[in-house]
């Protein structure tokens, strides 16, 4: 017999029963293997997508409702990065609505659609948002005239993959003519992609709706390169391996969301950059040798998150704290620590300069450590309790830290690792790296943090600067 499918799940939020009914009708009669989880309210939806964070495929929800609005969902969604396509259903022009000002730039298949909404209408864009499930069974055959825009992708991503599931075009110079190059199915080669970038093609286009499924393609061919050649990557290999791997696992942060392959990637990223770490740890090379083998100049957020790891992991073996699940753990809140403001790239440059920031800028750097704690906790079925590691990293012995302003007793001795790490890497931000750098903003940190569970963390710190 075969094995029916799971069902695609959508969260549903309407709070008219009579109005639900009808839309549930609609839709599940529309596709076989499509459910409705219906709620009333907002706040019991949010509660639900709290709890079940990658269950849903979409969520279609009403604008105007008790409590929490439309918008206000959307908001949640949006803020914990969780990737999943959001419809806002309304009467009424919501173009004003603060909350969804950014709906249809954050996910390429977020839409509006104006109650009351057409049944064709309704039924074409679950479609479309649900295309990227292969195992989507259609009864609505009626093929709607497809309006969805496309975007340019770097060429050279098409080098890692040999198959996708999409369309990709190549666009005329002279009349902006697409022509379909890859279609659908189809296995090409490496020599393909590398005959276009030969002849000054840089970039290739897909649908916007495409553009998850790629980020998945990517990043599964990443792990399964990684996993293959991993025993046989000499320290330079590993380097290019995990600089590679950050900047997949930021890219699909944005573009798409938390998902199964951003999972899968990160766990073998950490895992990669664990052992580079623990060999330049065991082999005492220090901190001067980090920077020289890294070629470290502290000046970008991939550089930001090496030397963050770095610190820390080097502080656990100093101090006996290195056990591989602790380092594990804490090497996965390095990676995620700053997630957040992956979106942000303006506040990223800025790192530490707070006095840069405009008002806007500074609350949702403040902001940061609870966004991101959130996404992280999304990662904890691999790693566990990193989410508080997160929400702690910048809390400081004065008790003048964000978001909670911790005394130094109070803050988990392993979020005090982290935070001390943080705050050097910091202070070295967009500096000439040297002796007397990293020794000078060693003693600023220490002069303001020794105390509580601090201290143990600073005088390995100093131990490690000293080598």
């Amino acid at each position: 017999m075969k094995k029916k499918n799971a069902p695609i799940e959508i969260l549903y939020v309407e709070d008219d029963p009579d109005v639900a009914h009808v839309y549930i009708e609609i839709i599940e009669d529309a596709f076989h293997n499509v459910k409705l989880n219906h709620f009333l309210d907002g706040r019991k939806a949010i509660a639900n997508l709290e709890k079940f964070p990658t269950k849903y495929s979409l969520i279609l929800s009403d604008f105007n409702l008790p409590g929490l609005n439309g918008g206000e969902i959307f908001k949640f969604v949006h803020r914990q990065m969780l990737g999943i396509p959001f419809i806002v259903l309304s009467g009424f022009d919501v173009s004003d609505d603060e909350n969804l000002n950014s709906l249809t730039h954050s996910h390429v298949r977020n839409a509006v659609l104006v109650k009351p909404v057409v049944y064709k209408e309704l039924v074409e864009k679950i479609k479309w948002c649900l295309e990227s499930k292969k195992d989507l069974e259609r009864v609505y055959m009626n093929e709607a005239e497809d309006h969805d825009e496309v975007s340019p992708v770097p060429s050279s991503l098409f080098l890692r993959v040999n198959e996708v599931s999409f369309d990709v075009y190549l666009k005329m110079n002279k009349n902006e003519k697409l022509i379909k190059v890859i279609s659908s199915g189809d296995i090409f080669s490496r020599q393909l992609i590398k005959k276009f970038i030969m002849k000054g093609v840089n970039e290739l286009f897909i649908k916007r709706s495409s553009i998850p499924n790629l980020v998945s393609l990517v990043s599964d061919a990443f792990v399964f390169n990684l996993k293959t050649q991993k025993k046989n990557l000499d320290f330079g290999k590993k380097q290019q391996y995990f600089n590679k791997g950050i900047n997949l696992i930021v890219d699909g942060l944005l573009k798409s969301g938390f998902s199964r392959s951003i999972y899968n990637l990160s766990k073998e990223v950490v895992e990669l950059n664990c052992e580079v770490i623990k060999d330049l740890v065991n082999n005492k090379k220090g901190l001067s040798k980090f920077f020289e083998t890294y070629q470290i100049s502290n000046r970008s957020y991939l550089d930001h998150i090496h030397l963050v790891t770095f610190i820390s992991v080097s502080i656990l073996h100093e101090i006996g704290w290195d056990s591989e699940s602790t380092v594990n753990r804490i090497s996965f809140a390095c990676l995620l620590h700053d997630a957040s403001l992956t979106a942000y790239p303006n506040i990223l440059k800025k790192m530490e300069d707070e006095e840069e920031f405009n008002k806007e800028e500074l609350e949702i750097y403040k902001n940061h450590p609870v966004e991101s704690a959130e996404i992280a906790a999304k990662f904890e079925s691999f790693v566990p309790n990193i989410r508080n590691l997160i929400l702690e990293h910048h809390e400081d012995a004065n008790s003048e830290g964000f978001p909670s302003g911790k005394s130094s007793l109070k803050v988990h001795p392993m979020s005090a690792i982290l935070a001390i790490a943080n705050k050097f890497t910091g202070k070295l931000h967009n500096k000439e790296i040297n002796k007397e750098t990293t020794f000078s903003s060693f003693l600023e940190v220490k002069k303001t943090n020794y105390r509580g569970h601090y201290r143990k963390a600073l005088d390995a710190l100093e131990n490690i600067i000293s080598k």
